[in-house]
């Protein structure tokens, strides 16, 4: 049976259909949905970017745009203020994300890092009458997360260093006089003028910048 010209076109135009339909398929297949479950991301205070209210909620320069992104892109976050830092949380898979982080070369290797936003300075803080006068009997304290051990270690390196667990506990060291300076960052610097450390509270604090020591901020990570 000879086809006509109007099956012709009934034809080309049930194949036409068929591959609209099947390109539609695709596109819905592969177009972006966000997880049903919310994603439970981590964060310290440390104002004025990171800020954690008694009632558990958020908000900081940093943790705002975080919320607003995940907003946009119909993505549920349920924030976190740990105790362990998200070099031990991310891996254990105990959290999902991490907000504000600095990069070191270590976490550039274990984490998907978004792209840069500001950079962290790096330096010593001191009480003007603890101070030593012979760098080598210098007695640093630092924080003893990778990120602040990798800048005493790399920048500090004729003094005596010694590892605290939180902020809390290095400048109530660096205020008794137990340690000479403390490794710091300038968004910790920030964040003592909002809140002076307890036993630090009577006390005047120097900040010195170490040349060189300096991060990029990222806005989120995830374990690779």
């Amino acid at each position: 049976m000879r086809s006509t010209p109007a099956s012709r076109w009934t034809l080309g135009s049930a194949g036409v259909g068929v591959a609209v339909l099947a390109i539609l398929a695709t596109l819905q297949l592969t177009r972006y949905q966000p997880p049903v479950e919310p994603l439970r991301i981590g964060t310290w205070h440390s104002p004025p970017y990171e800020v954690v209210y008694p009632d558990g909620s958020v908000g900081g320069l940093s943790n705002d745009v975080i919320n607003e992104a995940a907003r946009r892109a119909g993505i549920k976050l349920r924030w976190f203020n740990p105790i362990e830092s998200p070099d031990v949380l991310l891996p254990a898979g105990k959290l999902d994300l991490w907000a504000s982080l600095s990069a070191s070369p270590d976490r550039k290797g274990r984490f998907f890092m978004t792209e840069p936003w500001s950079e962290n300075l790096y330096g010593l803080a001191s009480v003007p009458f603890h101070s030593s006068e012979n760098p080598e009997q210098n007695r640093v304290g630092h924080l003893s997360t990778p990120v602040q051990t990798y800048i005493a270690r790399t920048f500090v390196r004729s003094a005596r260093l010694t590892p605290y667990p939180n902020r809390g506990k290095l400048f109530e060291a660096l205020c008794r006089g137990e340690v000479h300076q403390a490794v710091i960052d300038q968004r910790t610097v920030l964040a003592v003028g909002f809140e002076r450390p307890q036993g630090c509270r009577n006390y005047d604090l120097n900040f010195q910048l170490l040349p060189g020591a300096k991060l990029l901020v990222i806005n989120e990570c995830i374990s690779r």
